[in-house]
């Protein structure tokens, strides 16, 4: 089975008609891309910690693109904040004013914290899920965010298409000659072929149940 992407677009603050064209824009081509679940929420910035929003952002099991004006650095920051997280997964859009800014943004979202107190959450692994975090910022096209959102859909079920082969009883050529060779070291223990890729299996297949 296909894994679905959820893709969160957080809101700008302002009514900038031109934020707010490309948002609609950008909502509209989505919601007709199969395998796409789009959520809009508002400003990253403006989530409280128990409301609606980042109630929904917190139920998000799979993989998620979260498409806000803000930069990479400061929109993770914020859901890691809220124990939104996950591997950190990577966009070819990338904004060329990131490194000289996002420091701004950051300590911006940090507001009132407490300190920077370590939480509990911070010494936990994060999940298998990736989360892409993309400013919006750096192109005012929306096919330019959908391409890549359709990239980075297609890259996610090569991965299961390929995982799914290996279960099936399809290995590729040089998977079976580490096996015939017993090569432990390949993911091939007491439980047989591809024991050790069985468990990530189980992973991506619960990743999808968004």
């Amino acid at each position: 089975m296909a894994k679905r992407l959820t893709v969160v677009l957080s809101q700008g603050q302002s009514q900038n008609p031109a934020k707010r064209g490309l948002e609609e824009d950008l909502v509209a081509r989505l919601l007709m891309e199969p395998g796409i679940d789009a959520t809009v929420v508002p400003h990253l910035y403006d989530l409280q910690p128990d409301g609606t929003a980042m109630l929904c952002l917190q139920g998000i099991s799979g993989d998620m693109v979260v498409l806000s004006w803000l930069y990479e650095r400061a929109a993770r920051w914020i859901l890691d904040r809220n124990d939104v997280r996950g591997q950190v997964g990577t966009s070819l859009i990338l904004n060329e004013d990131d490194d000289e800014d996002e420091d701004d943004d950051e300590e911006s979202a940090a507001g009132e914290s407490d300190d920077d107190k370590q939480r509990v959450v911070d010494f936990r692994a994060p999940p298998s899920r990736k989360i892409y975090c993309i400013d919006l910022r750096a192109d005012n096209q929306a096919a330019t965010y959908v391409d890549e959102i359709k990239r980075i859909a297609a890259e996610a079920n090569t991965d299961v298409v390929q995982l799914g082969e290996w279960i099936q009883g399809t290995p590729a050529p040089e998977q079976m000659q580490r096996y015939l060779e017993g090569d432990t070291a390949a993911g091939v223990g007491a439980n047989g072929p591809g024991a050790g890729n069985v468990t990530g299996a189980g992973n991506v297949t619960g990743a999808g149940n968004v």
